[in-house]
């Protein structure tokens, strides 16, 4: 910040004069009021999104994804889910297929180790995340059906939490949605 209010000073000596300034994106804009300037590029926040936590869990996200189960098998323990069987069920097991995957732009290094929600209750994604589909472990979830619609994002899983996870930030988890994924824009009344 000191940079910048030096070459501001340095400019305004040459006798350029600039309207609006702002220094800062949306975390910087939150950490440090300072930076704010006369303009505020808050980014990333204007969509709920808040990749520092710093509003504490308070943003809500103004995007959504939702997909439906495609799918239902119970399993018995020992059984490999998805390509090469990188998941094998421990125990008994309901496994959901959900209608998403990697040309959707759900990220596959969530491969075993993301997860939705789904009735309540966050499901882990089990097995590779595939081009058009995944698998949810929905043993411990309450009673599912097919064609029953699941969050991949939105109120109860969140960018940040899945940027986490997946190990990259919550503007590559929410700008990867690819083009054929369905949107539907709701306006207040």
């Amino acid at each position: 910040m000191e940079d910048f209010r030096k070459v501001l000073f340095e400019c305004r000596d040459l006798g350029v004069k600039f309207e609006r300034i702002h220094m800062a994106n949306s975390a910087g804009t939150m950490a440090f009021p300072e930076s704010r300037g006369n303009l505020v590029r808050i980014g990333i926040l204007a969509y709920g999104i808040d990749p520092l936590n710093l509003l504490e869990g308070t943003a809500r996200p103004a995007m959504h994804w939702f997909s439906r189960i495609t799918s239902l098998r119970k399993l018995p323990a020992g059984a490999p889910i998805g390509y090469c069987g990188t998941f094998v069920t421990q125990r008994p097991s309901v496994i959901a297929t959900v209608g998403a995957g990697y040309g959707d732009g759900y990220p596959r290094n969530l491969s075993n180790k993301g997860h939705v929600w789904v009735n309540d209750a966050l499901a882990p994604i089990v097995g590779l995340v595939c081009m058009d589909q995944m698998m949810l472990d929905v043993t411990d979830a309450a009673t599912v059906e097919i064609g029953q619609t699941v969050e991949l994002l939105g109120d109860h899983v969140r960018p940040p939490e899945l940027a986490k996870v997946s190990g990259t930030n919550s503007h590559e988890i929410v700008t990867r949605i690819m083009s054929r994924v369905p949107r539907k824009y709701l306006y207040p009344t």
